[in-house]
């Protein structure tokens, strides 16, 4: 009866273990997403309440290495890179994006801010996780006006991408082109706002 109950415990774990990796597949295929979405998925890092919350930025249409169509639709100029999209998934682009940069920064947020109530903490650990806490905030208040003095000159859409030094900035414009001088317009906001280097900035058109 014990050799029953201990194989049937075995059997109960090993089917929790496989639906556990099940579920981990499922939501690693739905965070990726596929070659054809317009998706940016930010993930969040936060261990043992003193490490760095890093965001990272995936662009499903730049993350497939040897994507013949890919590179059939991307162009460098310079240092921005222009990748065209279907236009009737562009709007969808850019709320989709704003949601998934609010949703991811919001938990963020929520995480520092809970492992600053942990009273054990030493005051290098608050320090710490202050100093990221505001990093944070000052970033999205540098992201939004990024995006409104980019739209003030005559870009249709705009969302930015602030993380760890580097600023990207998606657009679309009017006249469904991007330019080179609108290049440089966007890069000379960025640099006004952010104090980033060039080599650091990349622009992205959807059209």
């Amino acid at each position: 009866m014990k050799k029953s109950t201990a194989f049937a415990k075995k059997q109960i774990t090993m089917l929790t273990l496989v639906l556990a990796l099940a579920l981990a597949v499922y939501l690693n295929w739905r965070l990726a997403g596929n070659g054809d979405d317009l998706k940016l998925t930010e993930v969040i890092s936060n261990e043992n309440a003193v490490s760095q919350t890093e965001i990272v930025s995936d662009d499903v249409f730049t993350e497939a290495d040897g994507d013949e169509s890919a590179e059939e639709t991307a162009e460098y100029y310079g240092e921005a890179l222009f990748v065209s999209a279907p236009s009737e998934t562009s709007d969808e682009y850019f709320s989709e994006a704003r949601m998934t940069r609010t949703k991811t920064r919001d938990e963020a947020l929520d995480a520092l801010q809970k492992s600053l109530q942990k009273t054990e903490l030493t005051d290098a650990e608050k320090k710490s996780l202050t100093a990221q806490l505001t990093e944070i905030a000052t970033n999205i208040t540098k992201e939004g006006t990024i995006e409104s003095l980019v739209k003030a000159k005559g870009f249709t859409d705009c969302v930015a991408f602030i993380n760890n030094g580097k600023v990207k900035v998606v657009v679309k414009t009017a006249a469904g082109t991007l330019t080179t001088a609108e290049v440089s317009q966007v890069k000379e906001i960025v640099i006004s706002e952010c104090g980033t280097s060039p080599s650091d900035i990349s622009i992205v058109e959807i059209k």
